[in-house]
Order: structure tokens, then sequence, then C-alpha cells
């Protein structure tokens, strides 16, 4: 009984490391709704085992922001926000390819998605940006 319990405590504490910071959880869902936004709509030709339903795309005005903002990014951020929304890599095949280790990975991404808030606030798109301030969208 006393194994299960600290068992329980270093997993709950190892997903707490991982966990998005709250003020980036609506960056978060506006890089989801653009990945699902943006591109063909046909299957991909890499493998991804994991079914998961796709946010609602966003409006086609806001998804182009939303690309120009990524394109304009900093190579490394960029890299980081594409191959983490409009890829199905695991977390250590994207931590590879940015030669960091896997662990921060989860970091690197946080400091992106910071990155990418200051800039969707700044880039003048209303819709965009009650977006990022709306914590339920």
């Amino acid at each position: 009984m006393r194994t299960d319990l600290a068992l329980q405590t270093i997993f709950s504490a190892e997903a707490a490391r991982f966990a998005l910071p709250r003020e980036l959880i609506t960056t978060d869902r506006v890089l989801q709704r653009w990945a699902a936004s943006i591109g063909t709509g046909m299957p991909s030709d890499e493998w991804d085992d994991q079914p998961r339903a796709r946010p609602v795309p966003l409006p086609d005005d806001v998804a182009i922001d939303v690309d120009q903002c990524v394109l304009t990014s900093p190579p490394r951020t960029r890299e980081c926000i594409t191959r983490w929304y409009k890829t199905p890599q695991p977390a250590e095949v994207i931590a590879r390819k940015l030669r960091v280790s896997a662990r921060n990975l989860y970091r690197y991404h946080a400091i992106a998605l910071n990155f990418m808030r200051y800039k969707f606030e700044g880039y003048g798109n209303a819709e965009l940006t009650r977006l990022i301030r709306t914590i339920d969208n």
C-alpha cells in the first residue's frame, strides 16, 4: 500500500512538471486549431496510430495571421511549433530534431508558446487577441 502511494506521488509530480502554465493554454489551443485549419485536409503519409478528435479549425483570416506569425518566428521556434502541432512525431523524435533532451523539450515548447503568445497579442488581429485572452475557447 505504501509503495502504491509513493509511485502515485512520483507519477503526479512527473506529470505536473510537463503541464502547461495556465496562461499558455489558450495559445496552445489556438495553435491546435491552426494546425487543423491549414493544410490539404488529406491524410498524412506518416504513421499516426493514435486516433484523436481534431479541434475546430480557425476562421481563414485568423489562420492566415497565425501562419504569418509562425513563419516570421525565429527558426528554432518555428521548427518547434511546426513539429509539435503539424506532425504526429513523438516528443523524443522532436527533441532529437531540435537537439534538446526529451525532458527539456517541454520547457522549450513552453518558451515557444510564450513567444507565440507575445506575437499573437501584438499582431493586430482582434479575433486572435480575443482567442488568446479567453480561457474557454
